[in-house]
């Protein structure tokens, strides 16, 4: 739901978490660019999120602002988080059991900027960019000067991501502007 990588992911930790801006600040140490990448929560992420951070026996989803620790702690030791190496397996368990041909993590990345690139939603190719958390297009004095992190771009481009997988994933018509007429036309 958030487009990020999957070491990235399985990292996450409550207190990169800001809960008033709705957003997961990767830190710098933790990216695979070396460069810190600030990441809005779409509402669908935050949901998943509460599930991930509810504790053993709860049987809510914990709000926001009740995250502590680990999104996706270690079984044995919930100081640590789970291995990137886990993630792929569980993908791997999905991929057999849905007999799909093949599909990796890092597919589901890939479908993140074919959909938001698509005219479903239309995001322009900086923005895919900057919700991949890849570096900046252009030449290399815009990216000097151009300091931008279009994050409210970020955040429209995400929840319209989220908007759409809901759609898929819960086999629920198309949104539509369109208001049907009464009577002929």
């Amino acid at each position: 739901v958030t487009a990020a990588r999957g070491g990235e992911v399985m990292g996450l930790h409550a207190r990169e978490v800001d809960p008033v801006a709705r957003s997961w600040t990767i830190p710098s140490t933790r990216s695979k660019t070396r460069r810190q990448q600030v990441i809005p929560l779409s509402p669908a992420a935050v949901a998943v999120l509460s599930e991930a951070f509810r504790g053993d026996g709860e049987t809510e989803p914990k709000p926001i602002t009740a995250w502590e620790g680990f999104a996706f702690p270690k079984p044995r030791d919930a100081s640590k988080s789970m291995r990137r190496g886990s993630f792929t397996q569980a993908m791997k368990w999905i991929v057999q059991a849905r007999k799909i041909d093949r599909a990796t993590p890092h597919d589901l990345r890939r479908t993140v900027a074919t959909r938001i690139a698509s005219e479903r939603i239309g995001c322009a190719p900086h923005i895919v960019s900057a919700v991949l958390g890849h570096q900046q297009e252009g030449p290399a004095v815009t990216q000097t000067y151009n300091r931008y992190r279009y994050d409210k771009e970020k955040r429209h481009a995400l929840e319209a991501w989220a908007a759409l997988l809901d759609e898929i994933v819960n086999n629920k018509p198309r949104a539509t502007n369109v208001t049907p007429l009464r009577g002929g036309a």
